[in-house]
């Protein structure tokens, strides 16, 4: 896989890849695309329970034996669904587009078919689709019933967090500090989290701050600390002691 020096996510420089430059979306392009990027993040099991819904459950036989699309390659799933390779097209025809090749449609459909043609090529450019958009997979059981519990310990938390900030909320907050809504357009989703995560860091820095001064036992931690928008925070999945304490009976 490829990896991205810090200095190419912070100033926004193309990446390298066999294929030509890749280079970071805009913030816009990235809210314009949520759909597309969404398919994108979808793995194998992902995409054998969204299509395994389009089964009746009294079609027992048949549910059975859509089984075995779990041990499929993601390349060959993608390669055969129109929606989902018209996705990705759109990505990496985004993504590569300051090419000279790119310029010629006869020359662009030729790399974008090298990429497809090839699995090993076709998920290494996946991989780096997800870490210049800082995309995740999310959480997901090969266990049908164990799936389930898992989607609806997702929507539990979902209602939890609904005051979560949304695109809008964080580059508001952003533009209050008097950066143009044009400039944070052009920046990378890497710039727009990493922004307003200092911004949280700092909110966090002063109000703890102020209940130090009532209170002994507030950590106080730097507003410049390290903050690794990569690391994985599994919200769609409960850990193993809340699985253990709600739901190990089922299984005995």
């Amino acid at each position: 896989m490829i990896e991205i020096k810090d200095s190419q996510f912070i100033f926004k420089h193309p990446v390298t890849s066999p294929f030509g430059l890749m280079r970071f979306l805009t913030y816009e392009e990235y809210m314009d695309n949520q759909a597309e990027l969404s398919i994108i993040s979808q793995n194998v099991l992902h995409l054998f329970y969204i299509f395994r819904k389009s089964i009746p459950v009294h079609r027992k036989q048949e549910l059975k034996e859509f089984d075995s699309f779990k041990t499929r390659e993601l390349h060959d799933i993608v390669y055969e669904h129109p929606e989902l390779r018209a996705a990705y097209m759109k990505i990496f025809i985004l993504m590569l587009d300051q090419n000279e090749f790119m310029r010629s449609s006869e020359d662009a459909l030729m790399v974008l078919q090298d990429i497809f043609e090839n699995k090993d090529a076709f998920l290494m450019m996946r991989d780096l689709i997800m870490k210049m958009n800082l995309l995740k997979e999310e959480k997901v059981s090969p266990q049908p019933r164990l799936q389930q519990i898992f989607e609806n310990d997702k929507k539990i938390k979902a209602e939890r967090d609904k005051n979560a900030p949304t695109h809008m909320d964080i580059l508001t907050s952003i533009a209050n500090l008097g950066i143009g809504f044009e400039t944070l357009a052009k920046e990378s989703p890497f710039q727009i989290q990493m922004r307003f995560a200092k911004i949280a860091a700092k909110e966090d820095y002063r109000r703890n701050i102020l209940f130090a001064t009532v209170s002994n036992e507030v950590t106080i931690e730097s507003w410049a600390r390290k903050i690794d928008l990569f690391e994985v925070k599994d919200t769609s999945a409960i850990s193993k002691a809340e699985f253990d304490q709600k739901y190990a009976g089922m299984f005995k």
